[in-house]
């Protein structure tokens, strides 16, 4: 037993914090004096305490990063343990901070977000196709949805699979380059001048060594598309019906994106 000089009780030695100092090794003040003098003193003087702090952080800024990444490392999985159940018990306050800090900090939220998606690129593969095989009608009306709402990525991903299977070079092209290219052109196909639906034309064929990049991509509409197929450009250009149907209307465009494709 030891009495706390602050209240004058006699209490058990577990209720007193180490004191090296004391002779007994124990302070005067029981653990509930002392936390009861320091909440007192910190409602009193909190702009001294937060201002102190600032300046602590300022200048340690780095060993203190250091020292809480270490910290973090060590106790992860009780750390973990704690948040789940914390956000099992706070949902509502949690979602709160994070769309707060996630207004307050766009740029950090999209890194984080996309090393989580690297990270667990397998575990949300396979939780999309658990998903899909669950609920067909749905996953099946949510991708018409998502094809008729960005067609240009549509364009861009099947052509990049395509060059992928059939190994070719190059290093692919973006929605945000289709979208480029086809305003260069005025949305008209290279071809026949016409305003269609655009699709990826390959000047060099993937089948005959051409790159699958924004050098060897022109619009083109489906039927001039599909009419040229794995043909070299001048072979397609010149033979029959055309020469009359393409190389007048559409001459001035095919000179000026393949000057300097003289052995296409």
């Amino acid at each position: 037993m030891k009495l706390c000089t602050k209240c004058n009780r006699q209490k058990e030695i577990s209720a007193f914090s180490y004191d090296r100092s004391k002779k007994d090794g124990f302070c005067c003040w029981c653990r509930d004096c002392k936390s009861k003098c320091h909440r007192i003193y910190r409602e009193l003087y909190s702009e001294k305490i937060k201002a102190r702090s600032r300046i602590y952080y300022t200048t340690h800024c780095d060993k203190i990063s250091i020292k809480r990444k270490n910290h973090y490392n060590a106790h992860i999985e009780q750390k973990r343990a704690k948040a789940k159940e914390l956000y099992k018990l706070h949902p509502e306050r949690f979602k709160r901070a994070r769309d707060k800090w996630t207004k307050e900090n766009p740029n950090k939220a999209r890194c984080a977000v996309r090393r989580w998606t690297i990270a667990n690129s397998k575990r949300i593969k396979q939780n999309r196709e658990n998903w899909q095989r669950a609920n067909p009608q749905k996953a099946s009306q949510y991708s018409k949805k998502w094809r008729l709402a960005n067609p240009e990525k549509v364009v861009a991903t099947v052509e990049q699979y395509r060059a992928r299977k059939m190994m070719a070079p190059g290093t692919g092209i973006t929605e945000r380059q289709w979208k480029k290219l086809m305003k260069k052109y005025s949305y008209l196909c290279i071809y026949c001048g016409q305003k269609k639906k655009l699709t990826i034309d390959h000047v060099i064929p993937l089948s005959r060594g051409g790159r699958h990049d924004i050098d060897n991509i022109v619009p083109a509409c489906r039927p001039c598309n599909s009419s040229k197929q794995a043909k070299p450009l001048r072979v397609w250009l010149l033979r029959g019906s055309n020469a009359e149907k393409f190389l007048v209307p559409g001459q001035s465009n095919i000179e000026l994106s393949m000057g300097a494709r003289d052995n296409v």
